[in-house]
């Protein structure tokens, strides 16, 4: 499972927090920091720090922008690491 579907089968399936599992998935699973997030994703910032200390909940649109980003991100990520098969003969 990806890591924006596992996001949002927390969040929604298991009624876990935002904040955490967020914060977890940015810095941990995907290993970028806040500024970098915010530069690629184009989310300022200080909304996404008041989003990750449960300050403030994502709108519609800025929650889209997330899942979005953490797919590109894992995307290119998944791209550098693609497999091959070797014919030895």
């Amino acid at each position: 499972m990806a890591i924006a579907d596992d996001l949002v089968a927390e969040i929604f399936g298991q009624d876990k927090a935002l904040p955490g599992i967020l914060s977890k998935a940015i810095k941990q699973k995907l290993g970028v920091s806040i500024g970098e997030f915010s530069e690629k994703s184009g989310v300022p910032a200080s909304t996404l720090y008041k989003i990750l200390s449960g300050e403030r909940d994502p709108n519609l649109r800025t929650f889209r922008r997330i899942l979005t980003t953490i797919k590109e991100i894992e995307g290119a990520e998944t791209n550098k690491k693609q497999n091959f098969i070797a014919i030895v003969g």
